[in-house]
């Protein structure tokens, strides 16, 4: 291209193509692809309904590649696939946790999957269409320090929160070589204000907390093997 602007004609045209589509096909999910060319910025989030970050679907690395999007996108903007390679339902935990910092969607042999693992691919699409609207507009405060593609050691944190209200779910992972249990502060609550504390695996074991404390001494969890998920609501405790 002798002038230099080929590149930007292509895009001009392309996003003009696209704003068309979407006029034409309201209803219509549009997913942008964040790979190959790296085409994922606050330009092409105007275009697309959600982005997908990789092809990859290792879930340690769908991990490591997310915690880099979270420094500068927002979760609710971005397609989280849980990919079953495995029946065992300990493991469609983990990748149904792994991708609820996004849009939840599935991929793999869903039809291979036993009753019990089933059983958690539902109650985990139950967990995100009641969740739905928080996830969409939650930020993410990384709560462990991104780490390389490939790092595959210690723990891995995120808490996604409302910034209207501090709602918050942490998405605690537990990968190799990690002690069984580690304790996370959280971030941006109010310090006075009581919270009650949510394991939505056991939602009738719920502990009281003030913000304060979250940010001082942080929520502990406990893991008891690798490449295991937990999660945990924290929400304005009722008055009275």
């Amino acid at each position: 291209d002798p002038t230099g602007a080929g590149l930007r004609g292509y895009y001009r045209i392309w996003h003009r193509l696209l704003r068309e589509l979407r006029a034409a096909y309201p209803q219509t999910f549009f997913e942008g692809c964040a790979g190959g060319g790296g085409r994922l910025d606050l330009n092409t989030l105007a275009q697309y309904d959600g982005h997908a970050l990789s092809d990859n679907g290792d879930l340690t690395d769908t991990l490591r590649i997310a915690e880099g999007a979270w420094l500068r996108l927002p979760p609710g903007r971005l397609t989280g696939w849980a990919s079953f390679h495995e029946t065992d339902a300990t493991r469609v935990d983990f990748a149904c946790r792994v991708a609820l910092g996004g849009m939840l969607g599935f991929s793999g042999s869903l039809s291979s999957l036993g009753p019990q693992a089933r059983a958690r691919v539902r109650f985990h699409a139950d967990f995100f269409k009641r969740e739905r609207g928080f996830l969409r507009d939650a930020v993410a405060h990384l709560l462990t320090a991104p780490a390389r593609m490939g790092d595959r050691l210690g723990w891995r944190a995120v808490q996604l929160q409302d910034p209207a209200t501090a709602r918050s779910l942490l998405l605690a992972c537990r990968l190799h070589h990690a002690g069984a249990s580690e304790t996370f502060p959280l971030r941006d609550l109010v310090p006075a204000q009581e919270y009650v504390v949510t394991d939505p695996d056991a939602p009738g074991r719920q502990e009281r907390r003030t913000g304060a404390e979250l940010m001082r001494d942080g929520l502990s969890v406990t893991l008891s093997g690798a490449e295991q998920a937990a999660m945990r609501l924290v929400e304005t405790a009722p008055r009275g």
